[in-house]
């Protein structure tokens, strides 16, 4: 289990680094200029949120999502 609560702006926790089943929480990332893991770690996932806002202000949830998207549409 890893749990982050922090400030940080770029990215803390790589992707790469999980395993299969790991738990990533992170909570610290609750604005759009704030992000605690990158978009691997996103794209892995099975992302669950608290409140509908974190779908476009939460900082790894917002960026994440529309990176994918963004990607998907290449």
């Amino acid at each position: 289990m890893i749990s982050c609560a922090t400030l940080a702006t770029e990215p803390l926790i790589a992707g790469r680094w999980l395993k299969p089943g790991q738990h990533l929480d992170l909570v610290g990332a609750f604005n759009i200029s704030t992000r605690e893991a990158d978009d691997e770690a996103l794209r892995r996932a099975h992302i669950y949120i608290d409140t509908d806002a974190a779908l476009v202000e939460g900082g790894d949830v917002a960026i994440g999502l529309s990176a994918a998207s963004s990607t998907a549409r290449r």
